[in-house]
C-alpha cells in the first residue's frame, strides 16, 4: 500500500511539473512523447506517462528490472 500511496502522490506532483521527468527517446515517437519519473520514496518504480498542458495521462508503472522498451513494443 505505501507504494500505490507514494505513487499517487507522484502523480499530483507531475499533473502540476508535466515536464519534470526524464524524456524516454527510446520509446518517444514524433506523435507522443513519453516521459518517467520514479516513485517518491521508491527509485526502482518507475512511472511513464505523457506530458499534457493541463497535466498528464500515466501509462504504465514499472519495475526497473523489467524490460521496458520490450514492455512498450508488445503494447
Amino acid at each position: 500500500m505505501r507504494v500505490i500511496e507514494a505513487a499517487y502522490q507522484t502523480f499530483d506532483t507531475l499533473a502540476a511539473s508535466p515536464n519534470m521527468g526524464k524524456l524516454r527517446f527510446n520509446l518517444t515517437s514524433p506523435d507522443c512523447e513519453i516521459r518517467s519519473l520514479p516513485v517518491a520514496g521508491f527509485k526502482k518504480y518507475l512511472i511513464f506517462y505523457q506530458p499534457f498542458e493541463k497535466g498528464i495521462r500515466v501509462l504504465r508503472v514499472y519495475h526497473v528490472a523489467r524490460d521496458i522498451e520490450a514492455l512498450f513494443a508488445n503494447n
